[in-house]
Protein backbone atom coordinates (compact mmCIF):
# COMPACT_ATOMS: atom_id res chain seq x y z
CA UNK A 1 0.00 0.00 0.00
CA UNK A 2 3.04 2.37 0.75
CA UNK A 3 4.28 1.78 -2.54
CA UNK A 4 0.79 2.04 -4.37
CA UNK A 5 0.55 5.56 -2.67
CA UNK A 6 3.71 7.15 -3.67
CA UNK A 7 3.04 6.35 -7.08
CA UNK A 8 -0.12 7.74 -6.88
CA UNK A 9 0.56 11.01 -5.04
CA UNK A 10 0.09 14.33 -6.65
CA UNK A 11 2.99 16.22 -7.20
CA UNK A 12 2.96 19.83 -5.41
CA UNK A 13 2.69 23.10 -7.63
CA UNK A 14 2.96 26.55 -6.97
CA UNK A 15 -0.63 27.06 -6.24
CA UNK A 16 -0.20 24.09 -3.79
CA UNK A 17 2.78 25.69 -2.06
CA UNK A 18 0.65 28.93 -1.37
CA UNK A 19 -2.24 27.45 0.05
CA UNK A 20 0.19 25.20 2.54
CA UNK A 21 1.83 28.54 3.14
CA UNK A 22 -1.63 30.30 4.05
CA UNK A 23 -2.58 27.73 6.02
CA UNK A 24 0.34 27.80 8.03
CA UNK A 25 0.18 31.34 8.16
CA UNK A 26 3.23 32.78 5.93
CA UNK A 27 2.94 36.52 6.50
CA UNK A 28 3.58 37.09 2.71
CA UNK A 29 1.05 34.28 1.66
CA UNK A 30 -1.37 36.07 4.41
CA UNK A 31 -0.99 39.81 2.84
CA UNK A 32 -1.64 38.27 -1.22
CA UNK A 33 -4.79 36.47 0.21
CA UNK A 34 -5.77 39.82 1.38
CA UNK A 35 -5.13 42.24 -1.47
CA UNK A 36 -6.61 39.80 -3.49
CA UNK A 37 -10.11 39.35 -1.71
CA UNK A 38 -9.83 43.57 -1.00
CA UNK A 39 -9.94 43.54 -5.08
CA UNK A 40 -12.82 41.61 -4.83
CA UNK A 41 -11.35 38.08 -5.88
CA UNK A 42 -10.17 34.89 -4.65
CA UNK A 43 -7.78 32.31 -4.72
CA UNK A 44 -8.37 29.00 -7.19
CA UNK A 45 -7.69 25.35 -6.01
CA UNK A 46 -6.73 24.52 -9.30
CA UNK A 47 -3.87 25.20 -11.98
CA UNK A 48 -5.89 23.94 -14.76
CA UNK A 49 -7.36 27.28 -16.87
CA UNK A 50 -10.31 25.66 -18.04
CA UNK A 51 -11.39 24.74 -13.88
CA UNK A 52 -11.21 28.64 -13.31
CA UNK A 53 -14.40 30.26 -12.39
CA UNK A 54 -15.07 34.23 -12.56
CA UNK A 55 -12.54 36.19 -10.19
CA UNK A 56 -10.27 32.97 -9.79
CA UNK A 57 -6.61 34.26 -9.44
CA UNK A 58 -3.77 31.41 -9.46
CA UNK A 59 -0.88 33.54 -10.40
CA UNK A 60 0.45 33.51 -6.42
CA UNK A 61 4.40 33.72 -7.58
CA UNK A 62 3.54 36.38 -9.93
CA UNK A 63 1.77 38.03 -7.52
CA UNK A 64 4.23 37.71 -4.66
CA UNK A 65 7.34 38.56 -6.99
CA UNK A 66 5.28 41.72 -7.78
CA UNK A 67 4.84 42.73 -3.86
CA UNK A 68 8.37 42.36 -3.35
CA UNK A 69 9.49 44.53 -6.08
CA UNK A 70 6.50 46.97 -6.24
CA UNK A 71 4.67 47.27 -2.68
CA UNK A 72 1.22 46.39 -1.93
CA UNK A 73 -0.42 49.91 -3.21
CA UNK A 74 0.60 48.87 -7.08
CA UNK A 75 -0.43 45.18 -6.86
CA UNK A 76 -3.21 46.57 -4.78
CA UNK A 77 -4.09 48.83 -7.85
CA UNK A 78 -3.41 45.91 -10.34
CA UNK A 79 -5.63 43.63 -8.65
CA UNK A 80 -8.60 45.96 -8.49
CA UNK A 81 -8.31 46.98 -12.11
CA UNK A 82 -8.58 43.63 -12.75
CA UNK A 83 -11.40 42.46 -10.73
CA UNK A 84 -13.15 45.55 -12.16
CA UNK A 85 -12.29 45.00 -15.98
CA UNK A 86 -13.24 41.36 -16.17
CA UNK A 87 -15.95 40.84 -13.57
CA UNK A 88 -17.91 37.57 -14.25
CA UNK A 89 -15.38 36.48 -16.48
CA UNK A 90 -12.39 33.58 -15.85
CA UNK A 91 -8.76 34.97 -15.96
CA UNK A 92 -7.51 32.67 -18.76
CA UNK A 93 -4.80 35.05 -19.19
CA UNK A 94 -4.66 36.28 -15.85
CA UNK A 95 -0.60 36.48 -14.99
CA UNK A 96 0.28 37.56 -18.72
CA UNK A 97 -2.43 40.52 -17.59
CA UNK A 98 -1.22 41.14 -14.12
CA UNK A 99 2.78 41.41 -15.50
CA UNK A 100 0.99 43.72 -18.34
CA UNK A 101 -0.44 45.78 -15.64
CA UNK A 102 2.56 45.76 -13.07
CA UNK A 103 4.98 46.76 -15.99
CA UNK A 104 2.27 49.75 -16.60
CA UNK A 105 1.36 51.21 -13.39
CA UNK A 106 5.23 50.82 -12.08
CA UNK A 107 5.99 53.30 -14.87
CA UNK A 108 2.98 54.76 -16.34
CA UNK A 109 3.87 56.86 -20.32
CA UNK A 110 3.09 60.06 -19.83
CA UNK A 111 -0.02 61.31 -19.92
CA UNK A 112 -1.14 57.88 -18.35
CA UNK A 113 -4.67 58.49 -16.61
CA UNK A 114 -6.00 55.30 -14.65
CA UNK A 115 -9.55 56.24 -15.38
CA UNK A 116 -9.23 54.68 -19.08
CA UNK A 117 -7.78 51.31 -17.67
CA UNK A 118 -10.94 49.61 -17.10
CA UNK A 119 -12.85 50.74 -20.51
CA UNK A 120 -9.48 49.66 -22.22
CA UNK A 121 -9.08 46.52 -20.36
CA UNK A 122 -12.89 45.85 -21.04
CA UNK A 123 -12.42 46.55 -24.92
CA UNK A 124 -9.05 43.96 -24.69
CA UNK A 125 -11.13 40.55 -23.60
CA UNK A 126 -9.12 37.38 -23.14
CA UNK A 127 -9.59 36.13 -26.83
CA UNK A 128 -7.72 39.84 -27.61
CA UNK A 129 -4.99 38.56 -24.85
CA UNK A 130 -4.84 35.25 -26.25
CA UNK A 131 -3.99 36.80 -29.33
CA UNK A 132 -1.38 39.16 -28.46
CA UNK A 133 0.50 35.96 -26.63
CA UNK A 134 0.09 33.09 -29.57
CA UNK A 135 3.36 31.44 -29.75
CA UNK A 136 5.16 32.91 -26.67
CA UNK A 137 6.53 31.21 -23.73
CA UNK A 138 7.33 32.06 -20.53
CA UNK A 139 5.80 34.47 -18.29
CA UNK A 140 7.75 37.88 -19.18
CA UNK A 141 7.45 37.76 -22.67
CA UNK A 142 3.97 37.32 -22.44
CA UNK A 143 3.40 40.52 -19.97
CA UNK A 144 5.57 42.58 -22.31
CA UNK A 145 3.17 41.26 -25.30
CA UNK A 146 0.37 42.47 -23.27
CA UNK A 147 1.45 45.59 -22.15
CA UNK A 148 2.38 46.76 -25.21
CA UNK A 149 -1.08 45.66 -26.84
CA UNK A 150 -2.74 47.95 -23.63
CA UNK A 151 -0.43 50.51 -24.44
CA UNK A 152 -1.46 50.56 -27.96
CA UNK A 153 -5.24 50.24 -27.28
CA UNK A 154 -4.35 53.07 -24.68
CA UNK A 155 -3.62 55.28 -27.25
CA UNK A 156 -6.19 54.71 -29.45
CA UNK A 157 -9.09 55.60 -27.31
CA UNK A 158 -6.97 58.95 -25.99
CA UNK A 159 -6.53 59.55 -29.96
CA UNK A 160 -10.55 58.99 -30.68
CA UNK A 161 -11.21 61.70 -27.79
CA UNK A 162 -9.20 64.06 -29.76
CA UNK A 163 -5.43 63.88 -27.66
CA UNK A 164 -2.26 62.62 -28.57
CA UNK A 165 -1.42 59.50 -28.51
CA UNK A 166 0.41 57.96 -25.69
Amino acid sequence: MFIVANRARKPMNRLDDFHAALAAADEDAIEIQRLVTEAGMRMARNTSSTAWKAGEVAFTSSIATALRRHGPAIVSAVLTSIAEAYEGLPLTYGASIFGALIKLFANPPEGFDPDDLVPTLRQFDMVLVGEAVKGLSGGDSRAVAVHGAILECLGQIKTAEGELPV
